[in-house]
């Protein structure tokens, strides 16, 4: 079992509602939805490239995919999740969709420290939970790919992108070509055209899990901040 903590949207909101539809799957029911009609281009091919992001589910990466290691629990985390979450003000950032290497994402408009801040405050408040990555782990990041920074912070964190090379991405399809990119941004900006009119609001975190290897991730928990309360996604 791989656990990930995660910014999403409040589920249930209208953003979450059309973020599932977008990639066709409701992350906290577990709902297969209908996808959206892509300007020129077939369903199949819209299920396609959206296939990858659909498994994740809809979400910004705070703590990448980890394994609890030995002597810690599920329980000992959810109760530190929701003591963080407590100290924590909710906070906005401005979004658009763009690409990112190829990726289609909603990414922020302009550099957030909030932000910044939260995803270090989380990459090192809960290290102490994350089991070491075993080689075949470190071998599916392609390390030879990486910077010399990235491989370092690969093997100290678990995950290549954090503090300095952290960039922010709620994803939404595969890499693409330049031109099918293009058209993809596009859509991304139309079908998401309402919530990219107001800032997004950072109001809490939520922790996903997979529980077998390459099945679905799933919400498991969402700890709003300024509570040390959960919620779940409504049945």
């Amino acid at each position: 079992m791989r656990y990930a903590i995660y910014h999403s949207p409040q589920p249930g909101s209208a953003l979450w509602q059309r973020a599932s539809q977008w990639l066709g799957r409701d992350a906290g029911t577990g709902e297969v939805l209908t996808q959206p009609d892509a300007p020129g281009m077939p369903k199949v091919e819209f299920g396609d490239i959206t296939a990858s992001a659909r498994r994740y589910g809809f979400h910004g990466t705070l703590k990448a995919p980890f394994r609890l290691c030995s002597g810690r629990n599920e329980h000992e985390m959810i109760e530190h999740l929701k003591v963080f979450c407590a100290m924590r003000t909710p906070f906005k950032v401005s979004m658009q969709a763009g690409s990112l290497d190829g990726f289609i994402a909603l990414v922020p408009q302009e550099h957030s420290a909030e932000l910044e801040q939260l995803a270090r405050e989380v990459v090192t408040e809960f290290e102490g939970f994350r089991a070491p990555l075993s080689s075949a782990d470190i071998a599916r990041r392609n390390p030879d790919t990486l910077s010399e920074k990235e491989r370092k912070y690969l093997s100290e964190w678990g995950y290549p992108y954090v503090f300095d090379q952290f960039r922010f991405h709620m994803t939404l399809t595969k890499r693409l070509a330049a031109e099918k990119a293009t058209l993809m941004q596009r859509f991304a900006e139309t079908w998401f055209g309402e919530d990219l009119a107001r800032p997004m609001v950072f109001g809490g975190v939520a922790l996903f899990v997979e529980n077998t290897p390459e099945t679905p991730f799933t919400l498991h928990t969402y700890v709003p901040f300024g509570k040390a309360t959960n919620e779940r996604p409504p049945e």
